[in-house]
């Protein structure tokens, strides 16, 4: 609550909990600003742009190699742009994974936190 409170005053800054290792692990939760979420690169808004791009991408590289075999594959440039633009979209949907990932991750984290909680308490 307290760093939730503070980075609502102060939405230049973000807030990270960690657990009682302190910071040799990542922290089990951080904590950001609605404007500053709605900027990050892993927000939901980007995962979509990103998605979007990456399905044009693909639809563009289909539309060359339609063209490249209409001339029968003589153009070198269009099959080579469609290539192209696939990896490009391969690439940014990879980039995708990591917020799934960082998600997954935190979630582990704060389980296992929560477990070794339980276990301290319990002795």
């Amino acid at each position: 609550m307290f760093c939730e409170t503070c980075v609502r005053e102060h939405p230049e800054i973000c807030g990270e909990i960690y657990d009682d290792r302190g910071k040799a692990r990542p922290p089990l939760v951080l904590v950001l600003a609605p404007q500053a979420a709605a900027r990050d690169e892993l927000g939901p808004s980007a995962v979509r742009n990103r998605k979007l791009l990456a399905t044009l991408l693909i639809l563009c590289s289909v539309l060359l190699f339609w063209w490249d075999w209409r001339t029968g594959g003589r153009l070198v440039l269009p099959m080579f742009l469609g290539i192209a633009m696939i990896l490009a979209a391969l690439r940014i949907l990879h980039m995708n994974l990591a917020r799934t990932e960082r998600a997954t991750s935190e979630q582990q984290r704060i389980q296992a936190h929560l477990a070794r909680e339980r276990e301290q308490s319990s002795r």
